[in-house]
C-alpha cells in the first residue's frame, strides 16, 4: 500500500504558473487524490487483515453409517490455521464381525483392496486425497455428484463422494461456529458405540460442551443417541 500511495504522490507534483485559480484547483485536486488514497489504504489493509474464520485449529464432522450392513464411521476434518483453511483430511473405520477394525480406511492403504476393483485403477486412500485437494482449491460445494451420488468429472476419483461432501460442508460450518469435535469408536458390551464431545467457543472462552453417544443393536446403530433417549435409555 505504501508503494501505490508514493506513486500517487508522483503524480500529483504540479508546476505553479501565473494563474492562482488554476493552482488553487490543483492544490484541491491533489488534497482531494491523497485523502482517496488514504481512505482506500485503510480499507484496503483491513480487507488484507480479515480473517475468513474467526477460530484457528481442528473441525470435525462425522456420520455413523453402515457399509454393507456393518457399522462404519466417516469423517472430514478441516483444518484452519491464522482464519484460512489449509487442509481437509477424509477417513473412515469399519467394522468386521461386530469389532472396529484395527486400522482406518487410510491407514490401510493397499491393504483395503479397493485398487483391484476400481475402474481407474486407483486405491481408497489417493482418492481420498484427490478429493481433499479438490475441496481445498475450488470447495466441497463445487464437487459434482451424479444421481447415484459417485463423484462425476474429478480425474482421480470415482468413489461416492456424497457422504464426503456433506461431512466437508458441516466440518467448515463448524469452524464458523467455533465447534471443536473430540470422538471415539469403542465398544459397549461388545457392540460398536461412537462417544463424542463438542466443545464450542464464543471469543476465546468456553461457551459449552456437549455429551453424547449412539449405540448399535444386532449390529445396527440406534435410531436415537443416547441423549436423545433420555428417559427410555433406562439408567434411572
Amino acid at each position: 500500500m505504501i508503494i501505490y500511495q508514493k506513486k500517487l504522490e508522483n503524480i500529483f507534483i504540479v508546476r505553479y504558473n501565473k494563474d492562482e485559480k488554476t493552482i488553487l484547483w490543483r492544490n484541491k485536486m491533489k488534497r482531494f487524490l491523497i485523502m482517496f488514497a488514504v481512505v482506500f489504504s485503510v480499507l484496503a489493509l483491513a480487507a488484507c487483515g480479515k480473517k475468513e474464520y474467526a477460530y484457528d485449529g481442528k473441525f470435525t464432522a462425522f456420520k455413523a453409517d453402515l457399509n454393507y450392513g456393518a457399522p462404519q464411521l466417516t469423517w472430514v476434518e478441516v483444518t484452519v490455521e491464522k482464519g484460512k483453511v489449509t487442509k481437509f483430511y477424509i477417513d473412515a473405520l469399519q467394522t468386521k464381525d461386530g469389532v472396529w477394525n484395527a486400522k482406518t480406511k487410510k491407514e490401510l492403504k493397499e491393504e483395503y483392496g479397493m485398487k483391484e476393483v476400481s475402474e481407474i485403477g486407483k486405491e481408497w486412500y489417493e482418492q481420498a486425497e484427490v478429493i481433499e485437494a479438490f475441496f481445498l482449491s475450488d470447495g466441497p460445494d463445487k464437487l459434482k455428484l451424479d444421481k447415484d451420488g459417485y463423484i462425476d468429472g474429478l480425474a482421480g476419483a470415482t468413489v461416492i463422494g456424497s457422504t464426503y461432501k456433506e461431512l466437508a460442508l458441516d466440518a467448515l460450518d463448524n469452524a464458523k461456529k467455533g465447534i471443536y469435535t473430540a470422538f471415539l469408536a469403542d465398544l459397549n458390551y461388545g457392540a460398536p458405540q461412537l462417544t463424542w464431545v463438542n466443545v464450542t467457543y464464543e471469543g476465546k472462552k468456553v461457551k459449552s460442551f456437549y455429551i453424547d453417544a449412539l449405540q448399535t443393536k444386532d449390529g445396527v446403530w440406534n435410531a436415537k443417541t443416547k441423549k436423545e433417549l433420555k428417559e427410555e435409555y433406562g439408567m434411572k
